[in-house]
């Protein structure tokens, strides 16, 4: 029997929907508009690309434009897409924190290695990103005297993010990274993992783990795991002040390289961003295992 896929979750009721719960979560609309933009730069690339790169962006825009497909497309390329995805699978993550009466940690995990140029990003793949982190993981849970994932009280859900930062001196770079969900002794795991070599600040990756313990607004805590779309940030020194600084404010990401990213989601599977340890997946949702 094959394994259910986490875009075969229920739609949450009205207690766990982030759609009725969060202030900033994006409306229908605003997303058909997101991705009828998305078709129109990606037909506007095309025309400078070769015919076979052309010919996919060409189609992905097609799929995208919601002019051509009136349904929600069935990609990670699309923002109507992702919106039905975060509202089934942030709705079943809130559910199982319900259930879970312990104590929770949001980590962004985001590994200096995985700082990519564009050229590099092109050959990286989801689901390699993900195997490497199961295996860090592995290695602080033995570290730390676990033997196996069985012996680990609580859950950890891990979401692949990414972000594009452009310096002031031209360069440009990815880093994708995880937005993760943690409970029980995988906390204990998670701040393991800090002392291995491979999590050592770096430049390019200043803090490789980065723990948020206070999570009181929990629809909007728990929206940040899951996000609709992948930022641009500037990182470089300031003129006149002489200090380096790294601007926070959300941008798009520039052509050629938003539309590639949109092909490397377009490739995806939802399962293939999504890293579950001490879990089970149901009809109805999340268990722990």
């Amino acid at each position: 029997m094959a394994s259910l896929q986490i875009s075969q979750l229920p739609l949450p009721c009205e207690d766990f929907s982030i759609e009725i719960h969060s202030t900033c979560f994006e409306a229908f609309l605003e997303a058909s508009a997101e991705d009828a933009f998305r078709a129109k730069r990606l037909r506007k690339l095309a025309r400078c690309r070769k015919p076979k790169h052309a010919a996919q962006l060409r189609a992905l825009a097609d799929i995208l434009d919601p002019e051509l497909t009136q349904q929600t497309p069935q990609t990670l390329a699309s923002s109507r897409y992702m919106r039905d995805l975060r509202i089934r699978v942030i709705g079943a993550v809130w559910q199982l924190a319900a259930r879970s009466h312990l104590a929770l940690c949001r980590y962004d995990i985001a590994k200096p290695s995985w700082v990519l140029s564009p050229k590099a990003f092109r050959d990286a793949t989801p689901i390699a990103l993900k195997a490497k982190l199961r295996a860090d993981l592995l290695r602080a849970a033995a570290s730390i005297g676990f033997d196996g994932v069985p012996q680990i009280s609580g859950f950890l859900i891990a979401f692949l993010h990414g972000e594009y930062t452009e310096f002031d001196d031209s360069r440009a770079h990815l880093h994708p990274h995880f937005h993760c969900l943690v409970s029980g002794d995988w906390i204990a795991v998670v701040e393991a993992m800090r002392a291995q070599r491979g999590y050592k600040p770096t430049a390019a990756s200043l803090t490789p783990i980065r723990a948020s313990r206070k999570l009181d607004d929990l629809p909007y805590a728990l929206s940040y795991l899951l996000k609709s779309y992948w930022p641009a940030k500037w990182k470089g020194t300031v003129s006149g002040v002489g200090t380096k600084r790294r601007n926070r404010d959300h941008r798009r990401i520039p052509e050629p390289h938003h539309s590639e990213v949109l092909l490397w989601l377009h490739h995806a599977r939802p399962s293939d961003l999504v890293l579950k340890m001490g879990l089970n997946q149901a009809r109805g949702g999340f268990t722990m295992s």
